[in-house]
């Protein structure tokens, strides 16, 4: 919807200053693209890194607790993660 809203609904006209405005424009968005695609990927391999480092000790952790706490814990996480973030899924829809 913000798309749609902020989308330039008129030709530009087609002279040397907007042809040059454009350029910028689109040179800016592909860096951008390029930061988010990096720092995503950065963020993505610290991500897997921190799954690895920490898969071991969890299971460890799990395995001295009951099944019960455990579920109830990730039971009460999801449901705080839903309360916080209903408004970005009713605004996506």
């Amino acid at each position: 919807m913000l798309d749609d809203l902020l989308k330039y609904h008129e030709t530009p006209p087609r002279d040397d200053f907007a042809q040059r405005v454009m350029q910028q424009v689109q040179r800016k968005q592909r860096l951008r693209k390029l930061i988010l695609i990096g720092t995503g990927s950065i963020g993505a391999a610290f991500g897997v890194m921190g799954v690895m480092l920490a898969s071991e000790p969890l299971a460890r952790l799990f395995e001295q607790f009951s099944t019960l706490p455990v579920s109830l814990g990730a039971a009460v996480a999801i449901g705080i993660g839903v309360w916080l973030f209903q408004d970005e899924a009713v605004s996506n829809s």
